[in-house]
């Protein structure tokens, strides 16, 4: 229960804090720091795919970039129930998604109100530059994408019942 509380407030304190570097796209680097840290997706466009949603009388914006139910374009909240009432109950949401690599050391890709930590598409990898396992980096080569690949993937994707269904009775 203790770790609970512990993550809760971590996340709670992470959330508030509104303590990220700026990246410059004409130059990929840090403006908070001289380092030479780039964006892994840096050479692709922000991800501008945007669908509603509508099920069970509520009607609300999703985007691929990983923004829900607010509407970027506009500063409005977009999480409407009843659908076409003009209510209007949750003002934002978004992916938050972290974990811990090999040494211990918490990653995090988390959308706020602004900005991208999401981009759309495969990450390919080269089997001939493997990774300094040394530094706790597993697997092998720089994970790259391309500009083109980043915007064939900038659209949702359906998945039916029945094709899930099928998927598991052939894993299985």
């Amino acid at each position: 229960m203790k770790k609970i509380v512990v993550l809760f407030i971590g996340v709670f304190l992470l959330s508030s804090i509104s303590t990220y570097a700026y990246v410059d796209p004409a130059n990929r680097k840090s403006k908070n720091s001289n380092s030479s840290i780039t964006l892994k997706a840096s050479t692709c466009t922000p991800a501008t795919g945007r669908k509603y949603l509508e099920f069970n009388n509520v009607k609300t914006l999703i985007e691929t970039g990983g923004i829900m139910w607010r509407n970027r374009s506009t500063g409005d909240a977009d999480y409407e129930v009843p659908k076409g009432s003009g209510e209007f109950v949750i003002y934002a949401g978004s992916l938050w998604l972290g974990g811990t690599d090999a040494n211990n050391q918490l990653k995090l890709a988390a959308m706020r109100y602004s900005g991208n930590d999401f981009w759309t598409g495969p990450l390919s990898y080269d089997e001939n530059q493997p990774f300094d396992v040394s530094q706790g980096q597993l697997g092998y080569g720089p994970a790259n994408i391309t500009p083109q690949v980043c915007q064939e993937y900038d659209e949702f994707y359906i998945t039916t019942r029945a094709e899930i269904e099928t998927f598991n009775g052939w894993y299985e």
